[in-house]
């Protein structure tokens, strides 16, 4: 009798869902020697009359498998990557499994990332605007921006004159973030993270459900990581070429054979050796 061999994941799955449904509750914990992190291959007949032997493997293997399975099966952020246990896809927004180094294994630290990602990403996303709003309406580029403080200009806002020293300045923005960061260490975790309010002036979240508030989660979160890597490149941009990101463009639109990558070869050069 000529004999296929099954998948042991897939196998295993349809096994464990069936039992699980009916056993997992009043099954206990105690199981046969454990076959985690070993492969399990079964043997069938096409006419499926052989039975296999389940009397090595515990139920609690095969409900291992099934997780394994589910958890792998989603979206990854490398194709053929696996994700680490604390990362199941559901519990944080844009979850994909990225933990190469494994920082998060420490759920103290993985909620302090969340925390950190989530800021970080909003703050780039003002940053990335604020860098294109004040470059396209025609009022300078950032690299420009803080040049009336080192040569002891007058403060300027979208062109206009800022009544305000730089010590003033500073002084401003140190009270507003303590005050913000005292309020922040007030609250509970998920109120940092979503305060509402006041933070929501547009009501973008207001009579959602818990569906639709993922889904905008998600949405924040993806901008937010984008904006970091744009920010990123703004900088990055501005070391090498000492300009700005839609005069960068333009130029090249220009002249693309000469404003390139190329065309700061030797600069690359000796900033990375």
């Amino acid at each position: 009798m000529s004999k296929c061999l099954l998948n042991s994941t897939f196998l295993c799955q349809n096994v464990a869902q069936k039992l699980r449904s009916s056993f997992r509750t009043a099954v206990p914990k105690s199981v046969p020697a454990p076959l985690s992190r070993r492969n399990v291959t079964v043997r069938a007949g096409e006419d499926m009359e052989d039975e296999f032997d389940m009397s090595a493997v515990g139920l609690e293997d095969l409900y291992d498998l099934v997780d394994a399975s589910e958890m792998n099966s989603r979206a990854a952020w490398l194709p053929g990557s696996y994700s680490p246990e604390y990362l199941d896809g559901e519990t944080l927004p844009g979850d994909f499994g990225f933990d190469p180094l494994g920082l998060g294994a420490d759920p103290v630290n993985l909620a302090n990332y969340r925390e950190s990602e989530l800021i970080h990403g909003r703050w780039a996303m003002l940053g990335v605007a604020g860098m294109i709003a004040v470059e396209a309406s025609g009022n300078g580029s950032w690299t420009e921006a803080p040049l009336w403080a080192v040569s002891e200009g007058s403060p300027t806002y979208f062109g206009a004159d800022v009544p305000f020293d730089f010590g003033l300045i500073v002084a401003i923005e140190i009270a507003f973030m303590l005050f913000a960061e005292g309020k922040r260490s007030q609250a509970d975790a998920e109120s940092r993270l979503y305060p509402g309010g006041a933070f929501d002036p547009l009501g973008f979240a207001k009579g959602k459900n818990e569906e639709e508030l993922n889904r905008l989660k998600l949405r924040e979160i993806k901008n937010g990581r984008l904006a970091m890597v744009a920010i990123t490149g703004f900088y990055s941009q501005a070391l090498v070429t000492g300009s700005s990101p839609l005069a960068n463009l333009a130029a090249h639109q220009a002249d693309p054979w000469v404003e390139n990558i190329a065309k700061y070869d030797a600069i690359l050069k000796n900033a990375f050796p």
